[in-house]
């Protein structure tokens, strides 16, 4: 799994399908705590509420910014991606509760630090939320999602194929949600054929409309599409648990 963290934090704040800031956008940081951040960036998005996401990203920073005794990151601090290309800055001093050192040497004078807050709906590109896309497509397909258009949803948002499984598994990992080694999944698919058999779901909203059974596990929904047996069923849990942090 570390390698797994690795490459994330390699994508992370690149351009993909994933969950994307709409425009320059302010967000709004605990007790005036803001930043900035540029249109496009990456980010990892909780359930909308309100009006408002509350939304997460992992940034770099350079030492002089930082101070690592009380973890305080200086107001107008540029951040960046392992590419060193500006994702935004802090609008005022902000008490990082997360950071970290990067391993390859040439960032050797960086931290990388974890940040949240809240922005407006209206700042988040919608159709780049991996859980939405899916249940709309689903429930807007007379036939359900199969075929070539379930594998040009999985091109299009860059899911990872799991070869070590015995059923066709593709896995959406859970970026930018904090820098933890071992990184969770936020949708797993699960297939059989060209059609899904099981969607398994982390914490966010996926209200598809047909389906044969829902069940709760380990904190995550399994939503299936064929009735599934105890053997199935023990199968899919066992794939859960392959990706669930220890």
């Amino acid at each position: 799994m570390k390698n797994i963290f690795l490459l994330l934090l390699t994508l992370c704040t690149t351009l993909s399908f994933s969950q994307n800031i709409k425009g320059l956008t302010k967000v709004k940081g605990t007790d005036g705590q803001d930043f900035q951040l540029a249109d496009s960036v990456e980010v990892y998005t909780y359930p909308p509420k309100g009006g408002q996401f509350k939304i997460g990203i992992n940034v770099l920073v350079e030492e002089s910014q930082f101070n690592e005794e009380d973890s305080t990151l200086l107001s107008d601090s540029k951040f960046f991606n392992v590419e060193k290309e500006t994702l935004g800055k802090s609008l005022s001093q902000i008490k990082v509760t997360e950071f970290k050192r990067p391993e390859p040497y040439r960032l050797r004078n960086y931290y990388w630090v974890h940040l949240e807050g809240e922005v407006s709906q209206r700042n988040i590109h919608r159709k780049t939320i991996v859980n939405e896309e899916l249940f709309e497509a689903m429930n807007n397909s007379k036939r359900g999602l199969r075929g070539p258009e379930l594998e040009e949803f999985i091109q299009r948002f860059n899911f990872t194929l799991d070869e070590s499984s015995e059923l066709p598994v593709y896995v959406y990992l859970r970026k930018n949600k904090d820098l933890k080694e071992d990184p969770s999944f936020r949708i797993i698919l699960i297939m059989r054929g060209s059609t899904l058999l099981c969607v398994i779901s982390n914490e966010v909203e996926f209200p598809v409309k047909e389906y044969k059974a829902i069940e709760e596990e380990l904190g995550y929904t399994f939503t299936y599409f064929s009735k599934p047996n105890s053997r199935l069923k023990e199968q899919i849990l066992d794939i859960a648990y392959k990706y669930t942090p220890l």
